[in-house]
């Protein structure tokens, strides 16, 4: 079968792989893709599939605070940049058992938040925060 779709759209800040029928999305460095990675095209001429985006993380190195801190995690912690959920060397926020724990970021400006990632460790409730618009 003939490609008949023609040049798919491509989101802001992602490249293009495409491969026939298929179109692979790839995120530039610093950005982190959200959705499918790929869409495809159909026998009617139609990209089918949802187009994904590339999120950039605008909540790192924000102001943040925490109800309590517990060993060393410290809010600044969830959003410093670094991914890992390995407290060992305080690389984690956490607070104190407690009824209602919060943690918050001041993002200092308004954005159009498309999604928030929380990413926690069961065994010391280590929490990495990220906000992508």
């Amino acid at each position: 079968m003939e490609n008949v779709c023609g040049h798919p759209p491509v989101p802001v800040n992602a490249k293009l792989v495409r491969d026939g029928a298929k179109a692979t999305f790839v995120c530039d460095d610093g950005y982190r893709l959200f959705g499918s990675e790929s869409i495809t095209c159909s026998s009617n001429g139609a990209w089918t599939g949802e187009l994904p985006f590339c999120g950039t993380n605008v909540a790192v190195h924000k102001p943040t605070n925490q109800s309590t801190t517990a060993r060393g995690g410290s809010p600044g912690n969830a959003n410093d940049g670094d991914p890992t959920t390995v407290h060992d060397g305080r690389r984690c926020t956490e607070t104190l058992k407690e009824p209602s724990p919060w943690w918050s970021v001041d993002l200092l400006q308004p954005y159009p938040v498309r999604a928030v990632s929380i990413t926690t460790r069961g065994c010391c409730d280590c929490t990495v925060v990220v906000v992508y618009k």
